[in-house]
């Protein structure tokens, strides 16, 4: 028995332009922009042709809109699994990411090079996001198929970290781009990462 699953990151949402640039987090409300709808569709047609089971999306707006597009496609519905969510940044959330850098100088540099390290008030830690995304991850992998899960950038890194053996602070070492799309293969207990961060398809 042999299991695919692909990772899929959301596309782009106005928070994430140039000038605009802000933390969404886990607040809702914020959709993908005309350009993320772009990648949403490129996501689309590079699964066209790939026999999905089932679309398991983050329950955030972003996600669910990426994971719409796929999943429409297939005749699919799109199943919400909350451990697929983004990291919870706590105080930080709805900031500007200049503003973070300002006022949190050492948990901002901590965040993006040292993340097993950092400790955001209200927040989580890269181990918590690491474990429900790697237990989300082993769940669907007990099925015999293939399957999608659409996530964000640092809880996939937290993932692939995992499944790769790295320790989490080799999330700096792997880069997740807004629409991007990984592949995992699972024989049994082996698991293959087959590639990671495609972006062109």
């Amino acid at each position: 028995m042999e299991t695919v699953i692909y990772l899929a990151r959301h596309g782009m949402t106005e928070w994430q332009e140039k000038g605009f640039n802000r933390l969404a987090g886990r607040l809702r409300g914020i959709r993908l922009s005309p350009e993320g709808k772009r990648q949403a569709e490129e996501l689309a047609r590079a699964l066209r042709d790939v026999p999905l089971d089932r679309v398991i999306s983050s329950p955030l707006d972003r996600t669910m809109e990426t994971a719409g597009v796929i999943a429409r496609l297939h005749g699919l519905p799109v199943e919400v699994d909350e451990r697929l969510t983004e990291w919870g940044f706590g105080i930080w959330e709805g900031m500007h990411i200049a503003e973070i850098a300002r006022t949190f100088p050492h948990e901002y540099q901590l965040w993006r090079e040292e993340p097993d390290a950092l400790r955001i008030p209200g927040g989580e830690s890269a181990e918590e996001v690491a474990n429900r995304m790697y237990a989300c991850f082993r769940e669907v992998a007990q099925g015999d198929g293939t399957f999608l899960l659409v996530s964000h950038q640092d809880p996939l890194l937290a993932l692939l970290c995992r499944l790769l053996g790295l320790p989490l602070r080799a999330m700096r070492s792997l880069d997740i781009d807004l629409g991007s799309l990984s592949k995992v293969r699972v024989h049994r207990r082996h698991v293959v990462v087959e590639f990671v961060n495609c972006r062109r398809f």
